[in-house]
């Protein structure tokens, strides 16, 4: 039975008359991926390539996804103090609150735009907006789309159905793209991953980490990742704590380093972190391993500066106990050599931003905390107070 046919089963509709059609359209697409993909390991590119260009053939979809220069151009009319695009605010909106961006959606409040003054409420609008058929572990819903699409088309806010399907802790929907071709190693519009999409799930939800990383991350597991730091080749396997803080590291930066203070070193800490893992389940990360001193030994042992015999230069120590990713380090995304650096060249908000944002912040700060004084100050000179 073709992977087609299994996807069609899983939806449910395989018995309907209507559906045969579709499901031989389907069975014979699938059969000429398998006969491109043949022709691919006997290096007969030409071959495939035909097929891939004159047969297999998708329509492209009428929206455009927030790729990171969309992005970049969006967020600059949107936030734009001497114009209220509202269309523009609306679509970056909706774009932070799925990619947890904190920093965006207080912009947002200041320009008294309302839905940012309270954005932890709208979550549940924007999943029934964008994701609700994911939401419902729907596999029928999806299957018209990949059809149309394809396996890996991207969707207003530049999620594949696979990232889509991890957002939204899928289950179902997640093992059925996977078996049937979904690739986990695409980016997402901040150079993400579908695993790394897990993990920022599982650090801002608690629930998700509870209920549903212990399920998916095991789908999402290569066999190994290969990095190299200072000309030294080295591969971690899954099941090596420096595997899980990588793509740990990936995946939160974006979501810790806004939240800082102008004051604060822009690294990762171990306070940073050990919280929101304990929810972590075990499946993922043992008990042992979510202790501060078991952390604080992995990161000091895979210093760059370190002289630890096994140490792979790992990460940088930006200030005491605050750390990066090397930002020099390179990882093996399924056949070429990406930088952490590139990798995180394609972020929400720069370092310079966040230090800027922070202080205007402290400024405000200071400014409520000022009047407030002078208020009580009043109320207590017109009882006779003396200062």
């Amino acid at each position: 039975q073709s992977k087609a046919h299994r996807l069609i089963n899983l939806a449910g509709i395989s018995e309907i008359e209507d559906t045969r059609d579709i499901k031989e359209d389907i069975s014979t697409a699938d059969d000429w991926k398998k006969e491109a993909r043949r022709l691919e390991m006997q290096g007969k590119n030409e071959q495939a390539d035909a097929i891939h260009t004159s047969i297999l053939t998708f329509e492209k979809p009428a929206w455009e996804p927030v790729t990171f220069e969309i992005y970049q151009s969006l967020k600059k009319d949107a936030l734009n103090p001497e114009l209220f695009n509202k269309k523009a605010k609306d679509r970056l909106f909706d774009f932070a609150l799925v990619y947890n961006q904190s920093l965006i959606m207080e912009k947002l409040a200041d320009l008294k735009y309302k839905r940012a003054g309270n954005y932890e409420s709208e979550r549940g609008s924007i999943f029934r907006k964008y994701y609700q058929r994911y939401r419902e572990d729907n596999v029928k819903m999806i299957i018209p789309l990949i059809n149309k699409y394809g396996i890996n088309y991207r969707d207003v806010h530049n999620f594949t159905p696979l990232h889509a399907a991890v957002f939204s802790g899928a289950l179902n929907t997640i093992k059925t793209l996977l078996d049937n071709g979904a690739d986990p190693c695409l980016f997402n519009t901040f150079n993400k991953t579908s695993i790394q999409v897990a993990f920022e799930q599982a650090f801002v939800s608690p629930d998700y980490a509870r209920n549903k990383l212990g399920k998916i991350y095991p789908l999402l597991l290569t066999d190994s990742l290969k990095i190299l730091a200072e000309e030294r080749l080295a591969k971690i396997d899954s099941h090596k704590i420096e595997y899980l803080l990588i793509n740990l590291f990936l995946a939160i930066q974006s979501v810790i380093l806004p939240k800082k203070r102008y004051f604060q070193s822009l690294g990762i800490k171990v306070d940073d972190i050990i919280e929101n893992i304990q929810h972590f389940s075990e499946a993922v990360i043992p008990q042992y391993r979510k202790k501060r001193e078991y952390l604080l030994s992995i990161f000091a042992k895979h210093e760059v500066d370190s002289n630890n015999p096994y140490n792979k230069k790992i990460f940088k120590r930006i200030d005491r106990g605050s750390y990066t990713l090397n930002p020099d380090m390179q990882l093996m995304y399924t056949d070429r050599w990406i930088s952490v650096n590139t990798i995180m060249g394609n972020q929400d908000i720069s370092k310079d931003e966040i230090i800027k944002h922070s202080l205007v912040k402290q400024q405000k700060e200071n400014e409520e905390y000022r009047k407030k004084y002078e208020k009580v100050k009043k109320k207590r000179e017109k009882k006779g107070w003396r200062w």
